[in-house]
């Protein structure tokens, strides 16, 4: 199976994906909760729109891929806003404790879109 070109890009790059996904998931509640000083509930609550951006883009792009059959763009797009976006996400630059946490948050649907249309081919 490795011996085919695209089997062997797309299953490391899964792989790396996935567990990309799986840390953010896990490690950002904490981030929040020790270094932003939010409660249990409202850190996890600030994953809102990381986990909204993940389905909304996965199940767009999966249609699409079934559709058109044509699964190339899209990678290439998703690696693309992914490093375009990462500086403009709102955990690269620091706030102040108090405020509007979902606005704060809101920069983070687009970077999850990014990686999860670089992730769902």
């Amino acid at each position: 199976m490795f011996r085919a070109r695209a089997f062997a890009v797309a299953v490391p790059a899964s792989v790396v994906l996935g567990m990309l996904l799986l840390s953010a998931v896990v490690f950002l509640p904490q981030y929040f909760q020790v270094v932003r000083g939010m409660d249990a509930s409202l850190s996890g609550l600030a994953l809102t729109p990381l986990m909204l951006g993940v389905v909304v883009t996965m199940t767009f792009v999966g249609r699409r891929v079934s559709a058109s059959g044509r699964y190339r763009a899209f990678p290439i797009a998703g690696a693309a806003l992914t490093l375009a976006g990462g500086p403009g996400s709102p955990n690269s630059t620091p706030a102040p404790r108090s405020g509007s946490w979902p606005w704060r948050c809101s920069s983070s649907a687009p970077a999850s879109a990014a990686l999860s249309s670089f992730w769902s081919w």
